[in-house]
Order: C-alpha cells, then sequence, then structure tokens
C-alpha cells in the first residue's frame, strides 16, 4: 500500500494538516456510495446507455473512443460527473441486467452459474 491510498479502494487518505480536506473526503465517499451495495445496473458500450443517476455500470465490448484510456469491465458512474473504478480480482456484483452475480478475475467480468 502506498502512503496516500487505501490498500482496496485506492481512496485518497487525508494528510496531517490537509488543506481542503473535505474535496478528499467527499471523494472517498462518493466510491463508496457506489460501491457500497455491490449492483451494477447493466453492461454498456456507449455512454447513451447510461443515466445520470448515481447507477453503477460496467463498460463492455466495443466501448466508445471517449473510454479509450479505460479497460473493458471498468465500472462507470455519474456524480457530478462521470467517474471510474478500476476493479479489482475477485470483486462481485448482482448484475441487474442479466439476475445473476458476476465476477472480476482480473481482465473481465464471468457471470456466476
Amino acid at each position: 500500500m502506498t502512503e496516500n491510498v487505501t490498500p482496496n479502494l485506492g481512496l485518497r487518505l487525508l494528510k496531517y494538516n490537509q488543506v481542503q480536506k473535505e474535496i478528499i473526503v467527499n471523494e472517498a465517499l462518493v466510491v463508496i456510495d457506489a460501491l457500497l451495495g455491490r449492483v451494477a445496473l447493466k453492461i454498456i458500450s456507449s455512454i447513451e446507455e447510461a443515466e445520470k443517476n448515481g447507477g453503477l455500470y460496467v463498460i463492455g465490448e466495443n466501448s466508445e473512443a471517449e473510454w479509450r484510456n479505460y479497460s473493458k469491465g471498468t465500472l462507470i458512474f455519474y456524480c457530478n460527473g462521470w467517474r471510474y473504478i478500476i476493479p479489482k480480482k475477485g470483486w462481485i456484483l448482482w448484475l441487474i441486467e442479466k439476475k445473476k452475480h458476476i465476477i472480476f478475475d482480473g481482465k473481465e467480468w464471468d457471470l456466476i452459474t
């Protein structure tokens, strides 16, 4: 673990005498809020498929050019702008679209049967 982030979610930690600590704390709360329920709405390939409602989505195949810096399987949600979470191996989410659990194997999400 680096000194500045948490080991599992990579949330930035406050430093002694941190300036504008509310920014770091609020950013961490937004990520925790997105992941706490461990529910993804669906796998999407275009930003138009996602609603700006705070719902969590998984970037799928043939995704848009604006996501070129993010790999397939990256999690996306909207909270005052689009935000991205790189999943870690072993994470499990309930995928509402398929009514099944999915697990991240380090490269992609697989349905759990």
